[in-house]
């Protein structure tokens, strides 16, 4: 960057003779930094939609905005399109911020410490973590007691759900005692009922033999019976052939 040598001090005039101020990396300076400041105006408009990323990265941004007009045109660097003689910065303080060389009538200047003081002109985040850090525990206070009402009505309805479900399971149980003590009794009577009707069958048999039996020595009874019928019929036989007879 080039400087006037105007106010530079009379020993050293046979050395280094005044020369002109360049104003075209001055202007080309501010420009840049214009640049790179709409750039991070840009940048913070499309941050605007995504506001839920915290206040804490929108308070450094709105730091590091400022810092970084600072570090690309820093105020001992700044060069106003029209300075005034008063305000031009001579090679003595320009050699105590730095080194001067001079290349034909241009005069470059390169800053001793440039990363320190980038450093230094840097925004701190801490302090806006601070500011930030109250609201941060007040939103966290105003937000456990909503979750401690609900976490507490949550357990209230889980044990109502656990005691129904207790409930539930007893008269389960109980119900499935009961039909099975149904379902045992049922399987006794019908083991009883078959065991008597097997009975009752055995006995008819019994019986249907015994009456076939009886029957056999009723036959057997009547065979004089038929001897007798048999005589008599001749007998009748007789009769009528002596009634014609007669």
């Amino acid at each position: 960057m080039s400087v006037s040598d105007q106010d530079a001090d009379p020993s050293h005039e046979d050395d280094m003779p005044s020369v002109e101020v360049d104003s075209s990396e001055g202007m080309d300076e501010v420009t840049h930094s214009a640049r790179v400041g709409g750039q991070v105006r840009d940048s913070e408009k499309q941050l605007e939609p995504n506001a839920l990323a915290g206040d804490l990265d929108e308070a450094a941004l709105e730091l590091m905005t400022g810092s970084y007009s600072e570090i690309l045109s820093p105020s001992h660097l700044r060069n106003d399109p029209q300075p005034e003689e008063g305000n031009k910065p001579s090679i003595q303080q320009l050699t105590m911020d730095g080194t001067v060389l001079k290349d034909g009538d241009m005069i470059h200047f390169i800053a001793k410490n440039l990363e320190s003081k980038i450093r230094l002109s840097s925004p701190d985040i801490s302090e806006a973590s601070q500011c930030l850090g109250p609201q941060s525990d007040l939103r966290g206070n105003l937000s456990t007691t909503p979750e401690s009402t609900l976490l507490a009505h949550l357990e209230r309805e889980a044990r109502n759900i656990a005691a129904s479900v207790d409930g539930l399971t007893e008269h389960l149980a109980v119900s499935l005692h009961t039909i099975s003590a149904v379902t045992a009794q049922s399987l006794t009577v019908y083991k009883d009922s078959v065991c008597k009707t097997c009975d009752a069958m055995d006995s008819n048999i019994k019986s249907m033999y015994q009456l076939m039996a009886k029957c056999e020595e009723l036959s057997k009874s009547m065979s004089p019976i038929y001897k007798l019928s048999e005589q008599v019929k001749e007998i009748k036989k007789l009769l009528d052939i002596i009634e014609n007879l007669s």
